[in-house]
């Protein structure tokens, strides 16, 4: 064992020294005419498919991480499992988008793949892409129904884990936008106000939370109101400052509740209401501020 297997120990018991195999080496250097020898061999079993190596990968992971899209075809075709957990949780999806191979996890998404991976890894792959800004991953996932407003395994809300807390972290406007779009609820995630404030961000994502029912009268664990950790008044808090003196317009409290009461996995069928005039779609779409 190397190194990093004797410190994760526990889990090599488990696993046992296994090196990978032909068809390891094969999945991950996309040699499709060995596999496919592999596969039709007599003695290949549905447990040589699926076995894993000494970091928990199955030759589908291997081919996945690789983007070898023909390899993941013909694995699939031999009914190998597609979601599969490697030693840090990682399934092949994961390992597919975090390499962008967007081909590969479409194809296995498309075949059952679950878009919100393994939940006894710190970041889903929807956390992972809101991290990197990764829009077109985060379009891909929320297309297959991966969960924008995420718990983790244990049901308990933790603010880092949040795809939407994850974006905003590293001010990816747009995957922002998307996401919010998408339903994910900016009061989950707890003192983004705060936190836009301290970080002097663009008064642009106060505006944005504002407009999606984020609670601005929401004070911190120093009971501070977020408006009331600048003294210089920066941007968030002259914009904050204004929104806590004027109501909300009802329009705008409308759109909050009609949003409110379909919840996010319905927020899509919005545009399914053909018997609804195109500009009030468009409104409950935030196409005013999302496009």
């Amino acid at each position: 064992m190397n190194p990093m297997q004797v410190l994760l120990h526990p889990v090599f018991d488990q696993l046992g020294d296994v090196e990978d195999s032909d068809l390891h080496k094969a999945a991950r250097d996309g040699n499709l005419d060995q596999m496919r020898s592999l596969l039709l061999a007599p003695h290949c079993t549905p447990l040589d498919i699926n076995l894993k190596n000494c970091m928990g990968q199955t030759p589908l992971a291997q081919a996945a991480a690789g983007g070898n899209l023909e390899c993941v075809k013909l694995l699939l075709e031999h009914n190998c499992i597609t979601s599969t957990s490697d030693i840090k949780a990682q399934t092949p999806l994961f390992l597919a988008l975090r390499n962008q191979h967007f081909d590969v996890a479409r194809f296995l998404l498309i075949h059952g793949a679950n878009p919100d991976g393994d939940l006894a890894n710190a970041a889903t792959p929807l956390c992972h892409a809101a991290w990197h800004g990764d829009l077109e991953a985060i379009k891909l996932l929320l297309e297959f129904g991966a969960d924008v407003n995420l718990k983790n395994q244990n049901d308990i809300k933790i603010d880092y884990q949040r795809p939407l807390s994850l974006a905003f972290a590293y001010q990816h406007l747009e995957c922002v936008k998307l996401l919010l779009k998408s339903g994910a609820d900016p009061n989950l995630s707890g003192y983004f106000c705060h936190r836009a404030v301290r970080k002097k961000y663009s008064s642009i994502y106060v505006h944005l939370f504002y407009q999606f029912g984020i609670n601005i009268f929401q004070k911190d664990k120093s009971l501070m109101f977020a408006w009331e950790l600048d003294n210089d008044q920066n941007e968030c808090v002259k914009l904050l400052n204004i929104l806590k003196e004027t109501p909300r317009q009802l329009k705008a409290s409308c759109r909050i509740c009609i949003w409110k009461h379909i919840g996010w996995q319905r927020i899509k069928k919005i545009n399914e209401l053909v018997m609804l005039p195109k500009f009030l779609i468009s409104y409950l779409n935030y196409d005013d501020l999302c496009g």
